[in-house]
């Protein structure tokens, strides 16, 4: 996607966005998150305002979560769970666009911190892999594009696909998030 249509559609996110001081919430679901209404969980998901946000376009190492079944952290799980904190708060402005919910229940968003996605930051980092080729564009391919093109231009991650870890590491299936 060129620059400029990139500029045009992320302005008019934020513009959908900026509508209210408070969490707003536009058909295509476009929502601004303030820090201070968010909680972290690991690097690919957090809640914004009481809601769960699950990011698109990236799988990150998995953190310990033993009500999931998960026991111990995979390798850069820990270090990426504080990439995404720390990006988040220092980020003026959290932007959130997603439409769909996973079967757990959290909002499958695209995160744009500042005008750049959190997914493209994380594999950018190394501690992320892009999920665009096994769950497709999301029906945002703009988005899609830049995920492939970071995932491209990147290193290939030190860790192993967090998918392939929790099937031999996770001791019983996850009942919801």
């Amino acid at each position: 996607m060129k620059p400029a249509h990139l500029a045009l559609f992320l302005l008019t996110a934020i513009l959908f966005a900026s509508a209210s001081s408070e969490a707003y919430k536009s058909p295509l679901n476009i929502r601004e998150c303030k820090i201070s209404d968010i909680e972290f969980d690991d690097g690919d998901s957090f809640s914004c305002a009481g809601e769960q946000f699950r990011i698109l376009g990236v799988d990150t190492p998995e953190t310990k979560h033993e009500d999931h079944g998960i026991k111990k952290d995979q390798p850069y799980g820990k270090r990426a769970a504080n990439f995404t904190k720390r990006a988040l708060k220092k980020a003026k402005r959290i932007i959130l666009i997603g439409e769909m919910k996973d079967k757990y229940g959290r909002r499958l968003a695209h995160a744009i911190l500042d005008g750049e996605l959190l997914s493209v930051k994380l594999i950018k980092a190394g501690l992320g892999m892009e999920t665009i080729n096994q769950h497709g564009d999301t029906h945002m391919p703009e988005f899609a594009v830049q995920i492939l093109e970071a995932a491209a231009a990147s290193p290939e991650p030190k860790f192993e696909n967090p998918s392939k870890w929790r099937k031999k590491n996770q001791t019983k299936q996850e009942k919801s998030r």
